[in-house]
């Protein structure tokens, strides 16, 4: 079994990965991971007979949902499983020496970092909120990441917690004719 999924190995995405191969006790699996899920869904061709991950919280960097995608690749993607999982809790955070108003997240994350932030911080999206946070690493203002991502040491204020269960998706990509 191969499962595609975002990565790299510190998105939510591969822990889950992770659970569902535990699950099913998938003993020959493999986790194959993905800068993007853009990138994953337009390459399905590329993968038939494999597996696809996917959380239900998804949102393309067009705005597309996991809705609008699943039944855009009806004639490619098999919806055939489906697992929840505790997500590491999503942090709220600041970087106060280097006051910026932008907030770094993934297109998923938006509408709630824009729920506890000022009106005139601008978004930034990333790919992955493991993306998100390297770029806030760099050029500071706020981020919305997951808490394991954050490091203790490195001066950042958690503004706010956010515990957080997802659904996950597993489709089967079908071959294409």
């Amino acid at each position: 079994m191969i499962i595609h999924t975002l990565g790299p190995e510190q998105t939510d995405s591969y822990a889950a990965a992770l659970v569902y191969q535990h699950q099913h006790s998938v003993a020959d699996c493999q986790i194959v991971l993905h800068p993007s899920f853009d990138a994953l869904y337009h390459h399905l061709a590329d993968y038939p007979s494999d597996y696809l991950l996917v959380p239900a919280a998804y949102r393309s960097r067009a705005g597309l949902s996991w809705g609008d995608l699943h039944y855009r690749y009806l004639n490619q993607l098999t919806l055939v499983d489906s697992l929840i999982t505790q997500l590491d809790p999503l942090v709220l955070v600041q970087d106060p020496q280097r006051a910026r108003a932008v907030v770094y997240t993934h297109a998923a994350t938006a509408d709630l970092a824009r729920q506890h932030l000022p009106g005139n911080v601008r978004l930034e999206l990333a790919p992955s909120k493991y993306l998100a946070y390297q770029a806030f690493r760099r050029y500071g203002g706020y981020a919305l990441v997951s808490q394991k991502l954050v490091d203790p040491t490195a001066g950042v204020r958690i503004l706010q917690h956010f515990p957080a269960r997802m659904l996950w998706s597993v489709y089967l990509i079908e071959k294409q004719n």
